[in-house]
């Protein structure tokens, strides 16, 4: 009863919020959502498929559908998404990120977001990763399972070096279930910068006898 009248209560509050303040286009300002259909149309991803990273020794490549740059839509996109919690975006984001797994030749992996630590999700209320991983499966048919948690607790990474995110991330995750008939991981972020997160997962799912793993986000940044 109490999850119902908690459903209930997020359903009305979400209701007055568009209400009172509706979506708007990140691309055009038009009103209606906040990606129209014609702004969806002009972002074209990357078709360069899955890079090895020279930094990375476990991770076997990371496909980054685009570049991070000041002031472009998807630079904007990200931002609402991640850091304004418009949980919206994670339908025409995980669909770009869907249409850039179809230009690989992936067909039995697993989908394995990269977990949130509780403290930081009950604080978000959403894992950005995980919402977009769901939309990729439901676009593509691969299936989403949550191998890893997050252990440690640890500060943002956006303002880090590459050797303090490396840093930051040591000891962060473990496996959450047993992995032992999974061979092949992709990893799902939303962006990735020095790569030490995905890095950090996929040297677990390594050692413990997955043999390829890849990660795919939305954006690069260099």
């Amino acid at each position: 009863m109490f999850i119902l009248l908690k459903q209930c209560a997020k359903a009305l509050w979400q209701a007055i919020l568009e209400t009172v303040f509706p979506a708007f286009c990140f691309g055009c300002r038009k009103e209606g959502a906040f990606l129209c259909s014609c702004c969806f149309s002009t972002l074209a991803v990357q078709g360069e498929g899955f890079k090895k990273d020279v930094f990375c020794s476990s991770l076997d490549g990371v496909y980054s559908c685009f570049d991070y740059e000041e002031n472009h839509l998807m630079q904007k996109l990200i931002h609402a998404f991640k850091y304004d919690f418009v949980q919206d975006l994670s339908v025409p984001l995980g669909q770009l990120l869907g249409r850039g797994l179809r230009t690989t030749s992936v067909r039995d992996a697993v989908l394995c977001p990269v977990p949130l630590h509780p403290k930081r999700l009950k604080w978000r209320g959403f894992n950005q990763s995980a919402l977009l991983a769901n939309v990729i499966s439901q676009e593509i048919g691969l299936p989403v399972s949550p191998l890893l948690t997050r252990i440690r607790f640890q500060k943002p990474q956006m303002d880090l070096s590459r050797a303090e995110r490396l840093e930051n991330v040591q000891r962060a995750f473990a496996l959450s279930q047993d992995v032992s008939s999974v061979s092949h991981v992709i990893l799902v972020d939303d962006v990735g910068t020095t790569l030490s997160t995905l890095e950090c997962c996929a040297t677990i799912l390594k050692n413990s006898g997955v043999s390829r793993v890849y990660g795919i986000v939305l954006a690069r940044v260099y």
